[in-house]
């Protein structure tokens, strides 16, 4: 049986992604365009962006490695914690280098992140070449792992122990096998 949480007024929107190492330590992001944590007994909101409201802002939550990670502003942060709380926020959005259009644009908005193995995939859409991508972040660096065709949109992203496979729908559900 599912109980109920008082989340209390603040919460803004509906939440987006949840991730929890316990019953007594679980984050989410949503519609607000914050970072809320729950220690079991009530919703804190952790981080907000009441000033710079973004659609973008917080719509994917992945643990990776021993990190969190979310979109904030147009960017990937990669979240540290401490005490409950958050201690150290590093934007981790890759750079794209070239003509100005490709450095004002870059790679795109960043609508979706998840995690697979050893690998962190980051979906992008709009960027300076109109092809929505995904990248993955392997430890070293970022590397281009799909380009789609113009004007499609990446609606979804995810990795399945199961299969296996990386999975993407721009339209179309796509799946790449992993060794």
């Amino acid at each position: 049986a599912f109980t109920e949480v008082d989340d209390g007024p603040h919460l803004g929107g509906a939440l987006r992604a949840m991730w929890g190492a316990g019953p007594t330590d679980i984050w989410a992001v949503g519609d607000g365009g914050g970072l809320y944590h729950y220690d079991g007994t009530t919703v804190v909101e952790e981080l907000t962006f009441r000033n710079k409201r973004y659609t973008g802002n917080c719509k994917a939550l992945v643990y990776h490695e021993g990190f969190l990670y979310t979109q904030i502003l147009g960017q990937i942060v990669k979240l540290s914690f401490s005490a409950g709380g958050i201690s150290n926020m590093v934007d981790v959005t890759p750079v794209k280098y070239g003509d100005e259009n490709e450095e004002l644009y870059g790679h795109g908005v960043p609508v979706w992140l998840w995690s697979g193995p050893y690998t962190l995939f980051a979906a992008f859409d709009d960027g300076a070449t109109v092809y929505p991508e995904v990248l993955v972040h392997n430890g070293l660096g970022w590397h281009q792992a799909y380009k789609g065709a113009s004007g499609d949109t990446l609606n979804a992203g995810g990795y399945s122990r199961i299969f296996s496979a990386t999975f993407i729908n721009d339209g179309a559900t796509r799946y790449r096998k992993h060794a």
